[in-house]
């Protein structure tokens, strides 16, 4: 599917509140290109892990699944359990004490599916991660 028109101007999307077009009927194939300044830095949203796209012939809905400031359960060995794999990995930020944290084998933390595991011990009370999945 071709788009039919491109929003250049913000102005045009304030207090839009709901966005419709009708002839998105091909969503499964398509790809949808978000702007943000010349056409020439545009970035693509695509349909995948941790993005939804829905058209519902009327309205088009995009979310993404997150976790928020999740507190991860405490493992063994200075291991945390997140409740979901980080998607991407690299995406995971993961604070102590309120201070975020490098991933890496050489750096703070490690991540493997969804268990951390930092160099250091330290309280699970005082950890939080936020990540797509």
């Amino acid at each position: 599917m071709t788009a039919n028109r491109i929003i250049t101007a913000h102005e045009e999307l304030d207090n839009s509140g709901v966005v419709a077009h009708s002839k998105l009927d091909e969503l499964a194939e398509m790809q949808l290109v978000v702007t943000s300044g010349s056409f020439g830095n545009s970035r693509q949203l695509v349909r995948g892990v941790g993005v939804n796209i829905v058209d519902d012939g009327e309205f088009l809905t995009v979310s993404a699944q997150m976790s928020w400031m999740e507190v991860p359960v405490a493992g063994a060995n200075n291991t945390f359990i997140l409740q979901h794999v980080p998607s991407p990995a690299m995406a995971l930020m993961f604070f102590v004490n309120g201070v975020l944290q490098t991933q890496g084998v050489d750096n703070d933390y490690t991540l493997t599916d969804n268990i951390v595991t930092i160099k250091y011990s330290c309280k699970s009370n005082n950890i939080v991660a936020t990540y797509p999945w």
